[in-house]
């Protein structure tokens, strides 16, 4: 029997897996190397050591600041500059003075336990395909290195966060049999399947394939140009951590067993 997804996910977490590529959870250095082998991200416009050197004087219209090495959206702002000087925060549809991004974001920097690697980054904000949803749709593809297994969409456009599953080959998953949610803070949305999904799925196989890792999540965008890379997730809380859902022991298993044939693969591949 094979070893569950999740336990292979507090295998990693606990150190015990060799060669785990942490690094890429380091957005600076994910996009050199996204640069470096041709894979699609957004266009990084500035890098600040600190919040402290935050300056907003001069940027684009529409931006994303980001830390380079924070988890989860801490830290994380869509901004439109306005008129009046002040920003408009897409994400938590909010106005903020430049004096309340900083302190945000110099709280976010207090809150970091990697200040040695930190860095502030400007980013192109990859607008939405349809013009009722500024934020694009967020698909967070979980391949298991030449396989997608799993993609989860996310629509943060609503107040209430909208999820929905596909499988490995963007059809739409069975809830019934795979996820287990009381959606208690989320909600079920429909299921928006990109036009280019099949560009998607294979540039986040190529990348991990790149990486030479069993698993990876590689978190997407449909971009006007096409897909594009957020980041790279190699521990994904929501399953492992049952905060939003998780998954069914039979799902658990099935995952499990695609980490063990990607190993087995990885293996062949180098002979």
């Amino acid at each position: 029997m094979p070893t569950p997804w999740t336990n292979r996910i507090a295998d990693r977490n606990s150190g015990k897996e060799s060669g785990t590529p942490w690094w890429v959870n380091d957005k600076y250095l994910l996009h050199k190397f996204c640069k470096e082998h041709g894979f699609p991200m957004p266009e990084v416009y500035k890098f600040w050591k600190t919040p402290h050197e935050l300056n907003l004087d001069d940027t684009p219209k529409k931006f994303v600041l980001k830390p380079t090495v924070m988890f989860s959206a801490w830290g994380v702002m869509l901004l439109e500059r306005l008129d009046d000087g002040t920003f408009h925060d897409e994400l938590q549809n909010r106005i903020l003075t430049f004096a309340q991004v900083k302190a945000e974001q110099l709280a976010a920097y207090e809150r970091c336990k990697y200040k040695g690697s930190y860095r502030l980054m400007m980013e192109e904000k990859v607008e939405g395909r349809n013009g009722d949803q500024p934020i694009p749709l967020d698909y967070k593809v979980s391949v298991f290195y030449d396989q997608p297994g799993q993609v989860h969409q996310i629509n943060r456009n609503p107040k209430v966060l909208e999820y929905a599953f596909f499988d490995g080959q963007f059809a739409p998953l069975d809830l019934g049999d795979t996820i287990i949610s009381d959606w208690a803070t989320k909600s079920l949305g429909r299921h928006d399947r990109p036009a280019d999904s099949a560009e998607m799925l294979k540039i986040a196989c190529e990348l991990t394939m790149t990486l030479k890792t069993p698993f990876m999540r590689v978190d997407m965008f449909a971009g006007p140009q096409g897909p594009v890379i957020g980041e790279l997730t190699p521990s994904p809380g929501d399953a492992f951590y049952g905060n939003n859902f998780k998954y069914t022991e039979k799902y658990d298993l099935d995952l499990g067993q695609a980490w063990l044939d990607a190993e087995r693969r990885i293996e062949d591949s180098l002979g």
